[in-house]
């Protein structure tokens, strides 16, 4: 079983991504946070094989959360999904260690395809 981290604000997507992923997998587990850092909890206290996270949230950004999962949890690869796909946002993202990010709005098939990409 493979442990998947989907870490968004919008709620209703949250939720579809959710759904969607457990029906498109069954050796996948779909974990959820709210925002970064409830996602943090999270991976302080279960083993996470991937996170999908926006940037854009309350309380700790995705910025925040990837700082400090390249301090806590360097391993763990990342997929970022954002509507602020600029060129600076893209530099700032792989000066953190992300080697993939989507744009929003993104089709459940893309998501689903950099998952397969980086766990098997």
């Amino acid at each position: 079983m493979k442990n998947i981290l989907l870490i968004d604000d919008d709620l209703g997507l949250l939720k579809t991504l959710e759904e969607e992923l457990r029906g498109y997998n069954e050796d996948w587990d779909i974990l959820t946070a709210e925002n970064g850092k409830q996602g943090a909890g999270i991976i302080a206290s279960h083993s996470v094989d991937l996170v999908v996270t926006d940037l854009r949230m309350p309380v700790m950004d995705g910025y925040e959360l990837l700082a400090y999962l390249r301090g806590k949890k360097p391993t763990i690869p990342i997929i970022v999904m954002t509507a602020d796909d600029s060129r600076e946002v893209g530099q700032r993202l792989k000066s953190l260690g992300v080697e993939q990010c989507i744009s929003k709005p993104c089709q459940i098939s893309e998501i689903v395809r950099a998952i397969s990409s980086r766990i098997s």
